[in-house]
């Protein structure tokens, strides 16, 4: 367990810098827990503190639930002896690594939303599950790839330590 919590805040440090790059954070803001706690507050400033963290939750459950088909696939999913036994929670940590993935595209919207609104003077419409499915569904192909990316690297960790 303790090699394979290695492997996954490796991958976390290497995919928040990606992120963090992406949108343009200064190279001391892309540690993990710098990097979440600023993309948490630029969120909350374009949507305000409710809808950042529904709009969070929410893509994360569909990144899950993405995961968990993916995982299934490979059969790692919740009938594998691996997933029942509960260590490592695979699904769980995986979603982590891809939702970082998610997060440029989740901002994106956030602050066009935050844009529009300053544009016409009226406040921030709440945001709704469906707009947030559709991020998601926009993203599908890069999500896939970035999925794979991900079970392919720790599959050839798993083949280096074995």
């Amino acid at each position: 367990m303790g090699m394979y919590e290695h492997w996954r805040q490796t991958y976390e440090r290497r995919v928040a810098a990606w992120t963090g790059t992406r949108l343009g954070l200064a190279s001391s803001e892309r540690d993990p827990v710098r990097c979440r706690a600023g993309l948490q507050a630029l969120a909350a400033h374009y949507a305000g503190d409710p809808q950042e963290v529904r709009t969070r939750q929410w893509l994360r459950g569909i990144a899950l639930g993405w995961m968990q088909a993916h995982l299934q696939e490979l059969g790692l999913g919740a009938q594998s002896e691996l997933a029942q036994s509960g260590a490592p929670p695979l699904a769980r940590d995986l979603t982590e690594l891809l939702y970082w993935y998610l997060e440029p595209a989740r901002l994106g919207w956030l602050k066009r939303r935050w844009l529009a609104a300053q544009r016409q003077g009226v406040a921030v419409r709440p945001t709704t599950h469906a707009e947030v499915v559709r991020i998601f569904e926009a993203h599908a192909t890069r999500v896939a790839a970035h999925g794979l990316e991900i079970t392919g690297n720790l599959h050839r960790w798993l083949i280096h330590e074995t």
